[in-house]
């Protein structure tokens, strides 16, 4: 788009050398079946000279009447300008501009003798707006989440190489200004080019995925004057490939992403990442020591002096041993953990510097707060997932993806993900992390999980599932994050408005997600690994402790 002298000489020089290879009804025809077009009767963006004669009048382009031909000949000037329809696919109340436009069309035509006086005057007095189609609403289908997905995907991708190409900073790039200009830059090129993207998501798992959120995710209602909505995603431990996931209940009604784009507290499904396995990892604890679930108070910030308090108490007044602490979620006894460890390494960013930026977790002050166990840093459904599976792959941390190639019509790859792998933990922490996490999911403390799942299949129920519950103050977000040896998949449940839900609100999630993973299991069962176990690495070192 930049208007300079360098631009046009490239351009003279690049015309020659397609005339070399093309003639010009070649070059003519390759370029209105990409050029824009305008605006549908769906309201819905136009592109090629076959989708405006289907989206404007109806008929395929070989079909089409002298007038329509015209009208649509005359659109590549000022596609929108002559565009018969709004945004929404309303017919606009004026349409002078495209119709004026229309009549120059046929008035060269005539005069350059393609089109005799007869056929010109008749087109001319045609009453076009008879023919212009209907407003229609967009077809919605259970794809819709998955194609702009990948879509937006793929247009970051293209984005920042383009960026690169100029020599663009990451910090010009990251302002909001320069980055919409090559996002659009991006998106003209994939809607034009012809560039076949291809992604991860495994088919038939996307597709029962959105059978069983369409057939049970009533069950997450508590039938409130509002939607419970929701987000998941299914990852592959091993690569980070998404294989599938949930954005909503129903994209007809609601078109925002809570799988990738909805950030939300995490609650205590955020403690195995920024509590427990950073404590292990730094020598403080092991899964049989013991911690304080004694009343106790907020030394800091706006809740000083005010009680912590756990979900269902003050404070047991007990000691308790770390993975029992998991098992149970204290928020008293995540809370002094996480205090030993800022006294232990002196710096109460530790964990994020060390641990949670490695795995792509937000940059946020809200990580330092001696609240942070509770989850009150909002984070992506995307995010949480990513986080259980570093500790379910060995420690190691594979970024989520959802794109694998993207490639030109030629053929040629501009785009292949490369897995960047990174040691978060190591294996002996990520081994003790798994085995207290089986513990939360076997004891049911938190969740009846495991007992729903066993009674739908008792093999899939006998997988070695691990993970963590979470929720948020009233309910208003509801976490269950699961791991087999082989996948991770996680859930986050609310409302938009992020106001209260219920104390069932739990069991509601553990219930949603036993009937999501069997659908899915019946579809395909190999992907859940029912056969592998997760194993205490050979560096972990077992030793009694004294329950005193």
């Amino acid at each position: 788009s930049e208007t300079t002298f360098k631009r046009k000489a490239n351009e003279i020089l690049l015309a020659m050398e397609v005339e070399k290879f093309f003639d010009k009804d070649e070059i003519v025809t390759m370029y209105l079946n990409i050029s824009p077009f305008g605006r549908n009767n769906k309201g819905q963006n136009i592109a090629g000279v076959q989708e405006a004669a289907q989206g404007i009048f109806g008929v395929n382009a070989a079909d089409l009447t002298l007038p329509q031909a015209a009208f649509i000949a005359g659109l590549p000037q000022s596609p929108i300008v002559y565009s018969p329809y709004t945004n929404t696919g309303e017919i606009k109340e004026n349409l002078t501009a495209g119709l004026e436009r229309k009549d120059f069309v046929l008035f060269s035509m005539y005069r350059n003798h393609d089109i005799t006086k007869e056929e010109y005057e008749e087109a001319l007095n045609y009453d076009l707006k008879q023919d212009f189609k209907k407003q229609e609403a967009i077809e919605q289908t259970d794809q819709s989440f998955l194609y702009y997905t990948v879509l937006n995907e793929a247009k970051d991708i293209i984005a920042k190489q383009l960026a690169d190409e100029d020599d663009v900073s990451d910090e010009e790039y990251a302002k909001d200004e320069t980055y919409q200009k090559y996002f659009e830059l991006a998106q003209q090129k994939l809607v034009n080019g012809g560039y076949t993207v291809t992604s991860t998501i495994d088919k038939d798992i996307y597709n029962a995925m959105q059978d069983a959120v369409d057939k049970y995710g009533s069950m997450l209602d508590n039938w409130g004057d509002a939607t419970i909505e929701v987000g998941n995603v299914m990852m592959d431990n091993a690569t980070g490939k998404v294989l599938g996931f949930i954005g909503g209940r129903n994209y007809a009604e609601n078109q925002f992403n809570h799988a990738f784009d909805a950030k939300r507290q995490a609650g205590s499904s955020i403690k195995p990442m920024l509590v427990y396995g950073p404590a292990i990892e730094s020598g403080l604890m092991g899964s049989e020591s013991m911690v304080s679930d004694y009343a106790a108070k907020w030394r800091t910030g706006e809740n000083a002096g005010e009680s912590i308090v756990n979900a269902t108490n003050r404070g047991t007044n007990t000691f308790m041993s770390i993975r029992e602490s998991l098992e149970v979620s204290s928020n008293i006894a995540a809370t002094n953990i996480f205090q030993d460890l800022w006294e232990k390494e002196g710096d109460h960013f530790y964990a994020y510097t060390n641990y949670l930026s490695k795995m792509g977790y937000p940059e946020d002050n809200s990580w330092a707060y001696e609240s942070a166990p509770l989850g009150v840093t909002d984070v992506t459904v995307l995010n949480q997932t990513n986080g259980f599976q570093t500790f379910a792959n060995n420690g190691v941390y594979q970024q989520g993806y959802i794109i694998e190639s993207i490639k030109d019509n030629e053929g040629e790859v501009l785009y292949q993900h490369e897995a960047k792998p990174v040691q978060v933990f190591s294996e002996a922490t990520a081994s003790i992390m798994t085995d207290m996490m089986r513990s939360v999911i076997d004891e049911q403390k938190t969740s009846t999980f495991k007992t729903v799942i066993s009674g739908l299949d008792w093999n899939l129920g006998n997988a070695d599932w691990v993970g963590k519950t979470g929720s948020t103050n009233n309910w208003s977000d509801s976490w269950l994050v699961v791991s087999t040896p082989s996948i991770t998949i996680s859930s986050w449940s609310g409302r938009d408005d992020n106001k209260a839900t219920d104390s069932a609100a739990g069991t509601r999630t553990a219930n949603y997600m036993a009937y999501l993973i069997n659908r899915i299991y019946q579809t395909n069962q190999e992907v859940f690994g029912v056969d592998q176990k997760f194993e205490l690495s050979n560096d972990v070192k077992k030793v009694k402790v004294s329950k005193f």
